[in-house]
């Protein structure tokens, strides 16, 4: 997204990526070139030669196998001279650390942008992998590793104030808390990503969702689930009209496992109401559900510093938009600042405020019965790709105390 406006407000840039070799082939887009911004120079790093030998240990994590290589790579351009600044946007943490050797090499100072946690001091509550003892050793060295690479760090990003506030409190000394290089930007959404909506007969009405689901949205779907039964009993006629189609939501799923959310919604006597494709899929594809769906849906955790990556980007296309999160979610402050954003239930309400959640997800149902756009104009005027890269850019130029002489390498 900031490939496409960055040189709009007086940045240059190159973009250094880990080989495509070492990507799992699940994770990998075959339509993925038509979002990327054309006339980019982008160095794709050559894979670890010891790399087989890594994923027969187990090792098969990004952030590992392209360690090395991306240091080697990031080194001989840094040695031209001709960067300002180092961006570092990826939850491969790891690579993180080349940004402080990197600034002790070569002196270009480096900007850490937080989309997720690095070290969690306290194990998720909901785990999110299998392999408990890897993620444990990960995190034991996730928690040396990131004082390393904040320490220093020229500015800090983050799309939760409060990833930003837990690192404050693990490294008040960092020269991005004493020099005041701290910003807030949530993910951003670019309209121009969505195909046009496919046309086909209705009912039923689609409410669609892509993105993780399992023990992790458990709650937030099931409190949802919830209200849909307790609407079945007034509006059944209504219910009949609308199927929930959850896609992506196991990225380690496999032909014949359960479909946890599904099960979840039949469980409840709602057989019929949501089908669940827990495979992964391209980001391309996600985009076309989204577009063709009539309804959107966020589900929400219980940590509030979680931020929905897709929040702002469903919100641009003016569809009806529910979202179900905690009462302490940060993501209800953009629903006090623009009312038109969505739809929104608190999953953590308890029992005695069902009622008042079925009277939202009514309200949100008639939106899609109806088809109603909304406008979201100041919303997206700020979030927008363009918006996100003004701030991002106007963060850069602080960071090297130079407004108008720059470049980054991201």
């Amino acid at each position: 997204m900031l490939a496409w406006y960055l040189r709009k407000f007086g940045w240059d840039f190159e973009i250094l990526c880990p080989s495509i070799a070492i990507q799992e082939r699940m994770w990998i887009d075959p339509s993925a070139n038509g979002f990327f911004a054309p006339d980019v120079i982008v160095h794709e790093t050559p894979p670890l030669r010891s790399g087989n030998f890594l994923r027969m240990l187990g090792i098969r994590g990004v952030s590992w196998q392209s360690l090395m290589p991306i240091y080697r790579t990031g080194s001989q351009l840094l040695r031209t001279n001709r960067f300002d600044l180092v961006f570092f946007s990826t939850t491969a943490f790891n690579l993180f650390c080349l940004g402080r050797l990197w600034q002790q090499r070569f002196g270009v100072p480096y900007v850490l942008d937080f989309q997720d946690p690095w070290f969690r001091e306290r194990p998720a509550a909901t785990p999110t992998t299998k392999h408990v003892w890897k993620a444990r050793i990960g995190n034991a060295l996730a928690s040396k590793m990131e004082g390393f690479a904040v320490r220093k760090a020229a500015g800090l990003l983050s799309v939760s104030q409060h990833y930003l506030q837990t690192l404050r409190q693990r490294h008040p000394d960092s020269a991005a808390f004493i020099e005041g290089r701290t910003e807030t930007i949530p993910f951003g959404a670019r309209e121009a990503d969505y195909p046009d909506p496919v046309a086909r007969a209705r009912p039923p009405f689609i409410i669609a969702y892509v993105g993780a689901g399992g023990a992790l949205m458990e709650r937030s779907f099931g409190y949802l689930m919830r209200c849909f039964l307790g609407l079945r009993m007034t509006h059944s006629d209504l219910m009949r009209k609308f199927q929930i189609r959850l896609v992506g939501t196991d990225g380690g799923w496999t032909e014949g496992r359960p479909k946890r959310l599904q099960r979840l919604a039949e469980s409840l006597g709602l057989t019929g109401l949501v089908t669940e494709d827990p495979a992964i899929v391209p980001y391309s594809t996600a985009a076309k559900i989204a577009a063709d769906a009539d309804g959107l849906l966020v589900l929400g955790v219980d940590e509030p510093a979680y931020m929905a990556s897709k929040l702002f980007s469903y919100a641009s296309l003016h569809k009806p938009l529910l979202v179900s999160i905690g009462n302490q979610s940060q993501m209800n402050d953009y629903f006090s600042r623009y009312p038109d954003l969505g739809t929104l239930a608190h999953f953590d309400d308890g029992e005695e405020a069902s009622l008042n959640g079925q009277m939202q997800l009514l309200a949100f149902l008639n939106q899609v019965l109806t088809g109603e756009r909304a406008q979201r104009t100041a919303l997206l005027a700020e979030h927008s790709a363009e918006g996100m890269t003004r701030k991002i850019a106007k963060f850069f130029d602080a960071c090297i105390n130079d407004p108008h002489e720059a470049g980054v390498a991201g």
